[in-house]
């Protein structure tokens, strides 16, 4: 019976290796770095969409990029004032009980720029939120002084807490 059980070991033992070997090669790896092993990260991705975006034509006080996110209506009065009408209206109809917006403002630059955020992820730390950001710069450099600013608005259900802190990464 010692024998059968250390043999049954040994197969058990092999049989692992094997199945882990098979595994590791055929693992996918996602584009945004994941795969199944602890040594490659898979990115938990927001539920996100885009929701505005747009220029903003007056100076603004901030120096470098900002990043905001709204879990209530009351929460976007801090930076609503600095999106056009037509972002705002697009605020105030969107249901806080189940989205929540996350805006990212430049800031004064000497060129038009637009603001693109894709995507959004969980992390790097407990309750934090990344967001990847490209700035991209127009025609009428050195002649137009403006900032810009992208809203996305994030399923509250794709988060498994309470975002706490905000990171933006370059695109």
């Amino acid at each position: 019976m010692g024998k059968k059980s250390l043999h049954g070991r040994r197969w058990v033992a092999g049989a692992f290796a094997g199945l882990s070997l098979a595994f590791a090669t055929s693992a996918p790896h996602s584009a945004t770095g994941g795969g199944a092993f602890p040594h490659q990260p898979k990115r938990l991705h927001a539920d996100a969409a885009r929701l505005a975006g747009g220029t903003i034509r007056q100076l603004v006080p901030w120096k470098t990029m900002r990043i905001y996110y709204a879990r209530t209506p009351a929460m976007t009065l801090l930076w609503s004032g600095y999106v056009d009408g037509a972002a705002r209206e697009l605020i105030s109809e969107l249901d806080f009980s189940r989205y929540g917006v996350l805006a990212v403002f430049t800031p004064t630059l000497g060129c038009l720029t637009t603001t693109d955020v894709d995507p959004v992820y969980l992390g790097p730390g407990a309750n934090a939120l990344t967001a990847v950001v490209t700035v991209t710069t127009g025609d009428g450099c050195l002649t137009v002084t403006a900032a810009s600013y992208a809203l996305v608005k994030v399923r509250k259900s794709s988060l498994p807490y309470r975002v706490g802190r905000l990171y933006i990464k370059s695109g």
